[in-house]
């Protein structure tokens, strides 16, 4: 039963410790870079 506990606190601790590190790795702001870009063909006159 001992065992079970320490399985269920160490599993919980590194649940717990997994989601801080997801939030603290979500950035707030956002940057909006990329994306499509008009296509320019070269004109071959």
């Amino acid at each position: 039963m001992n065992f079970i506990r320490r399985v269920l606190m160490v599993l919980g601790i590194a649940g717990a410790a997994g989601a801080i590190l997801r939030l603290k790795g979500r950035s707030v702001h956002t940057t909006r870079q990329g994306g499509w870009k008009p296509l320019q063909l070269p004109s071959d006159k």
